[in-house]
């Protein structure tokens, strides 16, 4: 099993054998809050790789945010791709993700830890009832997504903005779906699931 597990993770999927075999070492409550830090690591790194190539696009719709406000709510949309993909299971692994996303992103703002959490779990909502799973065109999801980045002002470039983000969302859950596979293993192989 525990093979099976550092595979999974070897193969690109966000963690090298070192760090694999690093968490298995930990007592299973530092395991925890550890896996909670790298997974935050991973959404931190995918949503700069989009924010960066889309600053880098000059026709891209979202070349005129604010990296620092775009950035953000990619996170989040990273954030809710986990949490999609986890179907309520893994809650304990989750808040500390949430835990480690409220401790390490201020932006200024005057919002408690509590507020972060809170305006964006009615995100996950409003994806959440988006995403279609069934037929597989989210067009609902582009909008809702583009409703948040852009604060609810019309933008003339919506259909080129909601193509990225379905294929940024499409690609994240793909690359998310691997690392949720060792998670779950690892999980399973060193505590009980929740």
């Amino acid at each position: 099993m525990l093979n099976r597990i550092k595979t999974f993770f070897a193969r690109d999927r966000g963690l090298s054998r070192e760090q694999v075999a690093a968490l298995i070492r930990l007592p299973p409550e530092e395991r925890l809050a550890r896996l909670g830090i790298v997974l935050h690591e991973v959404c931190v790194k995918s949503a700069t790789r989009f924010v960066e190539e889309e600053h880098r696009r000059a026709d891209s719709p979202f070349r005129n945010l604010v990296k620092t406000e775009l950035f953000h709510e990619v996170l989040v949309m990273n954030f809710w791709v986990l949490a999609w993909l986890f179907k309520g299971r893994h809650q304990h692994l989750q808040a500390q993700v949430h835990r480690h996303y409220t401790i390490s992103f201020v932006w200024g703002r005057e919002s408690s830890g509590r507020e972060l959490l809170d305006t964006m779990r009615a995100k996950f909502q409003d994806y959440d009832k988006a995403w279609d799973d069934y037929s597989g065109h989210q067009d609902r999801f582009a909008r809702q997504a583009i409703v948040i980045i852009f604060g609810g002002r019309q933008i003339a470039a919506a259909p080129q903005a909601a193509f990225w983000l379905i294929s940024y969302a499409d690609q994240t859950m793909k690359q998310f779906v691997e690392l949720k596979k060792s998670v779950d293993l690892l999980l399973r192989e060193t505590q009980p699931l929740d």
